[in-house]
């Protein structure tokens, strides 16, 4: 059995480039640029330099099917199956009557009204390429069932998809910790930044002590300074809503933080006992990690086995 991969951008900011670090010894091949990108403030992706890798990177796939004997043991995995390549692939392999599978895993799609698609307007026409790719593949991997559950209620009920953890690397970081209550995500509207400063601003009414509320974009220069800010801070927040699994704030558990998340999204199966349901639960819960603060358990899954042994 091959495994031959299509990867993200190997983006340093987020964690794209720790992925294409585990896997580059586990797969057998790797298709498409593994030079490192950059990208601005804020954003996910720039939008032309991922239509230009993704194009590039179709160029290597199409070009390997075409060259090599793959069977059907040897799996094509994407590591994110939001990709026009994938329909290429399947017009490929059905018009040529190829046997070999295609998998991927899902982050993110217009089935969710907050996710950066929906709002750039591409609901309007991006339903049919999902289902597409979705139908294309063989196997389709979702890390919870409320992402699962989001794109049966949208698109429709899909038997090829799979519920698993996806992988959070960190650092085993320790640092004295700090009376710090750290927004960890990227300043999107998605992420509801201003949620935060007005817990910031009641909690200041309500309890006038030392405790800095601080947002990492902007104070940290490299992934190492992000790290190092979660570390040591003793609570981390998020009022996201968007979300189907949230590492940002699974990185802030693994390196101490007690996080603090609103009751929904995927935090009900990722960070069940961490929850509030109104700001005035928000600031008590943040109140009390940093007044009780004591190192959570941490999220254990911190590699690509769980994923790979799902491909065979």
């Amino acid at each position: 059995m091959a495994i031959i991969l299509v990867h993200i951008e190997p983006l340093e900011e987020r964690y794209s480039k720790q992925w294409l670090d585990d896997l580059k010894d586990k797969v057998d091949v790797i298709l498409g640029s593994t030079e490192e990108q950059v990208i601005k403030d804020g954003e996910f992706l720039d939008v032309y330099d991922t239509n230009l890798f993704k194009l590039n990177q179709g160029i290597d796939i199409i070009n390997y099917v075409r060259t090599h004997k793959l069977t059907k043991d040897d799996t094509i995995f994407f590591l994110d199956l939001w990709n026009p390549v994938v329909t290429m692939l399947g017009y490929v392999r059905d018009c040529m009557n190829l046997d070999f599978k295609i998998a991927g895993m899902l982050h993110a799609g217009t089935w969710d009204e907050w996710d950066f698609l929906s709002r750039s307007g591409m609901g309007r026409w991006a339903k049919g390429l999902e289902y597409s790719m979705i139908q294309v593949a063989d196997k389709v991997i979702v890390a919870t069932e409320f992402h699962k559950e989001l794109i049966r209620k949208d698109i429709m009920e899909f038997t090829n998809i799979i519920v698993e953890d996806f992988p959070i690397f960190t650092d085993d970081i320790v640092l004295d910790k700090k009376n710090i209550v750290v927004f960890p995500h990227r300043l999107a509207p998605e992420k509801d930044v201003d949620y935060f400063w007005n817990v910031a601003k009641e909690y200041k009414k309500k309890y006038n002590d030392d405790t800095v509320f601080i947002e990492s974009v902007g104070n940290c220069n490299s992934k190492q300074d992000y790290y190092n800010l979660l570390a040591e801070s003793k609570v981390s927040f998020s009022s996201a809503k968007q979300e189907t699994f949230g590492i940002a704030m699974l990185e802030s558990l693994n390196l101490g933080c007690i996080p603090v998340v609103p009751n929904r999204l995927s935090y009900r199966e990722t960070l069940p006992g961490y929850t509030y349901n109104n700001i005035e639960e928000a600031i008590e819960m943040v109140r009390d990690g940093i007044m009780n603060w004591k190192r959570p358990k941490k999220y254990t899954v911190n590699n690509f086995d769980n994923i790979l042994k799902r491909l065979k």
